[in-house]
């Protein structure tokens, strides 16, 4: 075999890999993002602290989520759910001019990754990205729009 013949076999590879690439994020990610973005711009708004911690404790309870769940504002436009320095299951909250620019679909989102995914984060970079978008972010959107707590729930 020559050299010409295996640099035309690499590139069919790419060129194979590229459109696998290119047909999931078209034809799994998008019907998800989609499906987040129609929630938050539909869903009602949570436009102060009370509201945010009243909703926050019904979800807690529906999640079965026993541990304290933290809010904390940033200058950030979207949620975000992670543990912090202290290890406190925290829901990071954008505002603007001291609102804040949450929605019940983005605190169902956010809840339901600390209720499942934020402390099962595989160590290989590689598969903890796999696992989040293949499972966990579709998990968390279809909770956050339909309130499924699993498939069998459909």
């Amino acid at each position: 075999m020559e050299l010409s013949d295996v640099v035309e076999v690499i590139g069919r590879g790419v060129g194979v890999v590229s459109v696998l690439g290119l047909s999931t994020i078209i034809w799994y990610d998008l019907p998800f993002l989609m499906l987040n973005n129609i929630a938050s711009r539909f869903s009602r708004k949570l436009t102060s602290t009370k509201e945010i911690e009243s909703y926050l404790e019904n979800q807690k309870r529906r999640l079965s989520i026993k541990e304290p769940v933290a809010i904390q504002y940033t200058e950030r436009e979207d949620a975000q759910a992670e543990r912090d320095s202290n290890g406190t299951a925290t829901v990071y909250v954008g505002q603007i001019k001291g609102i804040p620019t949450l929605t019940h679909a983005e605190l169902r989102h956010e809840l339901k990754h600390i209720a499942e995914d934020i402390d099962h984060v595989p160590t290989n970079r590689v598969l903890a990205w796999a696992k989040r978008f293949y499972i966990q972010e579709p998990r968390a959107s279809l909770y956050s729009v339909f309130g499924a707590q699993s498939i069998k729930d459909f």
